[in-house]
């Protein structure tokens, strides 16, 4: 059988009581975790049952010497989401520049409606001068 030597302090999504729960992190899983973004990247592990796959948020990653009781489980899979957020933030992006150009296109449209509004105020004013 497979040792860990290290504990993920993972956050669930479902846990309405936002407790961090310890979970058993074997060499597979930390490799994976080590290279990626933890804020981009997620964790499967085992909740209530074996057979339950619930989706966490890794907060830290302590030794089993330091964390210091048994891990609640373990991490069975890591989910990497940074393709996605990359398209999240090209789509806020392109959604912020659409902003941008719609305000400048209604601030223009703004302006030349002043424009000939003061150009045909200054003809009738010349036009009553005369």
């Amino acid at each position: 059988m497979t040792v860990y030597d290290l504990v993920a302090i993972v956050n669930l999504l479902e846990d309405h009581n936002r407790k961090d729960y310890g979970f058993a992190l074997y060499k597979e899983e930390y490799e994976l975790l080590r290279k990626a973004n933890l804020n981009n990247t997620l964790v499967v592990v085992n909740a209530k049952s074996k057979d339950r796959r619930v989706l966490g948020k890794v907060k830290v990653i302590l030794p089993l010497s330091v964390y210091g009781k048994k891990p609640t489980a373990q991490v069975i899979g890591v989910v990497n989401m940074e393709a996605y957020s990359k398209r999240k933030e090209e789509e806020e992006r392109i959604n912020r520049i659409k902003e941008i150009n719609r305000l400048i296109n209604k601030n223009n449209s703004e302006l030349v409606n002043l424009i000939c509004l003061l150009y045909t105020s200054d003809a009738a004013d010349d036009l009553t001068r005369v």
